[in-house]
């Protein structure tokens, strides 16, 4: 209403950002709530995150989702000095995590790391986006756009 009422540009973009603001929240609490609800708590799994950054932002990412204090841990690449294209990260954390290849899910935005991954036999979930949206068809990864779709 606000843009059909042609009303002054500031007050619409104050307006768009609130909106926008209320969503990522109420977003994060669904996803926070099925995380804990239906994976942590029901099934008891163990989540954990690895990734080609750097532990700090990626803990202050999950911080701020509220999915911090769900991750049994948070394995940055660059400081385990192993690359994601290699199997040993893989291992690595499987062995950490008291867990198998068969039993893990690896969620990942990058085709390098899925191929990795699934020469292990890991059940790998594609993050897409325009990037790599081909290639995930191409390569028949199972995709999501975001975490809501697990709901």
């Amino acid at each position: 209403k606000a843009i059909e009422s042609e009303q002054d540009c500031y007050q619409v973009m104050q307006l768009l950002s609130s909106c926008r603001g209320a969503l990522n929240g109420l977003m994060g609490d669904v996803v926070e709530g099925h995380i804990r609800e239906h994976i942590v708590e029901a099934e008891n799994k163990k989540m954990a995150v690895l990734t080609s950054n750097t532990r700090a932002l990626s803990e202050k990412v999950l911080d701020r989702l509220g999915m911090l204090e769900y991750m049994e841990n948070v394995y940055s690449a660059d400081e385990l000095k192993m690359s994601k294209r290699e199997v040993d990260i893989y291992e690595y954390v499987l062995k950490d995590l008291n867990t198998t290849a068969e039993s893990a899910i690896v969620f990942e935005d990058s085709m390098y790391a899925i191929n990795t991954a699934r020469s292990l036999n890991i059940e790998c979930i594609g993050l897409v986006n325009p990037n790599n949206q081909k290639v995930y068809e191409k390569n028949h990864v199972k995709t999501i756009v975001d975490f809501t779709e697990l709901c």
